[in-house]
């Protein structure tokens, strides 16, 4: 780590940081995209992240019910937008990809439009 990047790292974890849903949605493709990182990395990485005590975020659970879900296999976008329909019934998408790697995550079922 070069030294100035030691300075921001430290400014960082100093100040308290807010980082809405849209930011960690487009890190992730960020990471996965243009810097090849691959699941386990993008989730370790978040994890670690969310867990530094001036880190906050629009819903910490939802969040992290995100997280555990993407780690488990499922794209992240997907995870972000089942783990925030949580209090509906069902979640339609034409993604039938989505439609499959749901099938019993959470409360909300994910279906193709009828």
């Amino acid at each position: 780590m070069t030294r100035r990047s030691s300075t921001e790292l430290s400014r960082f974890s100093k100040a308290n940081r807010y980082i809405p849903d849209t930011v960690w949605l487009e890190a992730e493709w960020v990471l996965r995209y243009a810097y090849g990182f691959d699941r386990d990395a993008v989730t370790n990485a978040f994890r670690d992240l969310l867990g530094l005590p001036n880190v906050n975020v629009e819903t910490p659970s939802r969040l992290l019910l995100a997280i555990e879900w993407h780690g488990a296999g499922l794209d992240f976008a997907d995870a972000l937008h089942l783990a925030g329909s949580q209090e509906t019934e069902t979640f339609a998408t034409f993604d039938r990809d989505f439609v499959r790697d749901a099938a019993n995550l959470g409360r909300c079922r994910v279906t193709e439009p009828q």
